[in-house]
């Protein structure tokens, strides 16, 4: 294993993060055919349906909630009992090793474990996962669905609904509610979600696109 420097940000706001990352070799015997090495990643379309969803509810109160979870893959127990890595050297102890009980960075099944880790939490509050995407939850009773990227939720429902669903995320997780958006004055009216600028205005909900790609877009094009 070794550890991993990353700037979370961007070049004029920089957000240092470090991470001990472990190194798990080729498994032999259809180990890299296994389906614990994937976890579903949204389409931009999913999210598209949790902020409709948003804009199309305006009698019921619906506001949206961005969820982003810290250290997400460590909350999440391992699939395989067998896993162990080598322990940082800053640790001085050459002569052991790490038996993981929890996911880690590195580790080829690390992201299925927190896709597992995260779908029980919300059938627990009563969700259903989508029937043709995995990284969308509804609950049919309250009217009130969840949009999942890796550690990023995006909630749409009421205050009070919204208010349990943070309340059993911040029970388990290292939990920080980026903010709420939605009509009333206290409400946030924009947000960044995967480098996409979200608002929330008269006209209903507007997403601007990844401005990384638009750069890349004009490049092409001369």
């Amino acid at each position: 294993g070794r550890w991993v420097d990353m700037n979370r940000g961007d070049d004029d706001t920089k957000v240092g993060r470090s991470r001990y990352v472990a190194q798990e070799i080729k498994k032999q015997h259809g180990g890299n055919q296994s389906e614990n090495l994937f976890a579903p990643m949204p389409p931009l379309e999913a999210s598209n349906i949790v902020l409709s969803c948003a804009a199309s509810r305006p009698k019921l109160d619906h506001r949206l909630m961005f969820i982003d979870i810290s250290k997400a893959y460590l909350h999440a127990d391992v699939v395989d009992p067998n896993l162990y890595v080598v322990l940082p050297k800053e640790m001085k102890l050459s002569n052991m090793c790490g038996h993981l009980k929890k996911a880690l960075y590195g580790t080829r099944e690390a992201a299925k474990c927190w896709e597992i880790e995260y779908s029980n939490t919300l059938h627990e509050l009563g969700f259903s996962k989508g029937k043709h995407n995995p990284c969308l939850f509804l609950h049919r009773e309250l009217h009130t669905q969840v949009f999942v990227h890796g550690d990023d939720f995006v909630v749409n429902g009421t205050p009070q609904h919204l208010q349990v669903i943070a309340d059993k995320f911040h029970s388990k997780y290292l939990t920080k509610v980026r903010g709420t958006m939605g009509p009333d004055t206290t409400d946030v009216k924009a947000i960044v979600m995967l480098n996409r600028i979200i608002e929330w205005n008269r006209g209903g909900i507007s997403m601007e696109a990844d401005q990384r790609h638009v750069e890349a877009i004009l490049k092409q094009a001369g």
